[in-house]
This record gives structure tokens, sequence and C-alpha cells, in this order.
């Protein structure tokens, strides 16, 4: 069994904080998940112990984002950013400007999809590839993708069938040989493959 991932949940809204801590204390993957709601309470949870994952607001990651670049200098945690529908461009930003950034969750999603996606982040690589050998309609996807679309959602936006949507981000993630979106999402952003 792999090393159970520990967390700091850093997030304005109780509500969603005691959420996230009931969904991911429930499974056996996570140890330690700790919530704050304000960032100055970080440096003193860190001084404590080491952490896997921070998940953070994104407008709690962008007001504090170069002191969170220092503390976590020399350190293996990475962070995720949460964030609603509408706020992609400042979590495009976020990816670009902190490599400690190595994915994003939408509140929106799933519960499943939730934690898969921490888990791949937590053990997955971040080694940049040329996405040169995208089709154009996977170039397309891959753009979608990045704003947080769900299969459906791109569906809609390209007039497709949603099973034709999952053949090509199945085929995406193949090439780009990540194990899910949110990699597939942030590697696009970071190696400026998507517009914004």
């Amino acid at each position: 069994m792999s090393e159970k991932i520990r967390i700091i949940l850093i997030d304005r809204h109780q509500l969603f904080r005691e959420g996230i801590r009931l969904i991911l204390d429930a499974n056996e993957s996570f140890q330690d998940v700790i919530v704050r709601d304000r960032f100055d309470k970080l440096q003193e949870v860190l001084a404590l112990s080491d952490f896997d994952i921070i998940l953070i607001d994104i407008n709690i990651f962008m007001e504090n984002r170069e002191e969170l670049k220092s503390i976590l200098h020399n350190k293996d945690t990475k962070v995720i950013v949460l964030a609603d529908q509408g706020e992609e461009y400042i979590v495009t930003k976020a990816i670009k400007t902190n490599p400690h950034v190595h994915g994003f969750l939408m509140r929106e999603m799933e519960k499943a999809s939730f934690i898969q996606a921490i888990q791949t982040v937590k053990d997955g690589p971040t080694v940049k590839r040329i996405a040169h050998f995208l089709t154009k309609r996977e170039r397309s996807i891959l753009q979608l993708l990045t704003y947080g679309q769900s299969n459906q959602q791109i569906a809609e936006t390209l007039d497709i069938s949603i099973k034709t949507v999952k053949n090509h981000v199945s085929s995406i993630l193949k090439k780009m040989k990540v194990h899910d979106r949110t990699q597939a999402a942030v590697m696009a952003i970071r190696n400026h493959w998507v517009q914004f």
C-alpha cells in the first residue's frame, strides 16, 4: 500500500472546508487532513510537520503567492489551487508563475474525481513534453479542459457526442503520458500549448 497523503486545506468557506475534510477523512488514502481559514496559519502548521499537498483557495493563493513560494522553498510540498467556474484565467496565472502549483481543482467536481486528482498530483510526474502530436480536434478539447469544462460541456461547445469527447480525452491523456485531465491541463498551461 502506498504512503498516505498528508494535506492542508486553506479556504475561507467553512462549509466547504468541513465537507472536504469529511470526504478526505473517510478515504484511507489520506491522513492528517488539517483545515484552516487563513493563510497566516499555514506557516505554524508547516513548522510542526511536512505535508504532501496544500489545497488552497485561488484568491488566498494569489494574495500570498510570493510568501508561499518562500515558505515552500526547498520543500517537496505540492500546491493545488481550488477555483470556481469563471476563474480559469487566475488559475492559469498561478500555474505559470509558481513552480509549486501542480494542479487545480474545480469546486464543482464530483467527489471521486476530486480524490483521484489529488492522488494523481501527489504521485504524478511533472515532465514537460511537446504537444505537436495532438490532432486539431484534440488541441481544441485540451483548450477546453484547461477551462475546467466537463465532458458534457465540451460536447455542447463543440457540438459532438459525449462518447466522442471521452475518446478524444483518452487519446490526449495517452499521448501526453498523464493519468488525468488535471495533469493534462497543467502541462498544457505550463508549456503554452493553449491560449488565454
